[in-house]
């Protein structure tokens, strides 16, 4: 912090961030993971830690990402100084397994932080990075002398899918 004083005025920035925006919103929200490797069907628990800067108590909401789930009350009261933890939850899909991420950023609203009724937001991304890898499948129909007999089945699994492969009717084959 830089302090100081001008006939009797006591001035305190915090520019140990940035002089020219000197506020850091992640002392507002903060929002974490644990850091582990996860598969589908896995649910990643999601920290998210909301700190009322206000000199009152304000009302709160967080707001999440479609398909994350907030346990408990969105919207509450937080007292002046106060930081309360929030807990949400995300299912992993085989869509977060192909793209390897998967960014979630969470929204915290103050409701009417100056007393003129407008709300202030503000915002944390976590970024999830760690994911099973897809397996590739292929399948080369093909006689004993290599020659092809119907297109290649090729598939991208999960480790633990289950594969049902109906395989192609093939002229002069039994199945």
């Amino acid at each position: 912090y830089i302090v100081s004083e001008t006939l009797g005025t006591l001035t305190v920035k915090d520019e140990t961030i940035n002089p020219d925006n000197p506020f850091d919103p992640e002392l507002v929200v903060n929002k974490v993971h644990e850091d582990k490797v996860y598969g589908v069907g896995d649910t990643i628990i999601f920290t998210i830690n909301v700190t009322n800067i206000y000199d009152e108590e304000k009302s709160v909401t967080v707001q999440e990402l479609e398909g994350v789930q907030i346990e408990g009350d969105a919207t509450f009261k937080l007292a002046a100084g106060a930081t309360k933890e929030v807990t949400a939850t995300y299912t992993v899909t085989k869509a977060d397994l192909e793209t390897q991420k998967f960014v979630n950023i969470v929204k915290v609203t103050f409701k009417d932080v100056d007393g003129d009724g407008k709300d202030k937001t503000y915002e944390d991304t976590d970024e999830v990075t760690k994911f099973e890898k897809l397996h590739k499948l292929t399948i080369h129909y093909v006689d004993k002398s290599g020659k092809k007999l119907a297109n290649d089945y090729v598939v991208e699994l999960y480790e633990g899918e289950v594969l049902t492969v109906v395989s192609p009717v093939i002229s002069g084959y039994q199945t």
